[in-house]
């Protein structure tokens, strides 16, 4: 699965005016995220796409659990700087 904000998947946010959409794209540029910004004054601000760029979530829990259990004899296991440790089963 390719990469939000990529050529091959770009962020798609939409803006009401085009002074808004100049405000938007200042801050994709700023990144050097590529990015589709449609200007549709009827309808809703949509700048979900921008969002998840600028506040990417955070390392899940299932990823863990995963790891937990292909690792499930070990007393504790370091990921991306964060140790892990759990009592034996």
């Amino acid at each position: 699965m390719a990469k939000l904000g990529t050529e091959k998947k770009p962020a798609i946010v939409r803006v009401q005016n085009e002074h808004r959409g100049e405000e938007i794209a200042s801050i994709f540029d700023k990144n050097g995220w590529e990015f589709i910004i449609g200007i549709e004054p009827d309808k809703p601000e949509d700048i979900s796409d921008l969002e998840k760029l600028l506040n990417p979530p955070k390392m899940r829990i299932y990823i863990v659990n995963t790891l937990l259990y292909i690792n499930f004899m070990l007393t504790e296991y370091e990921f991306q700087g964060i140790k892990f440790e759990w009592d034996s089963p």
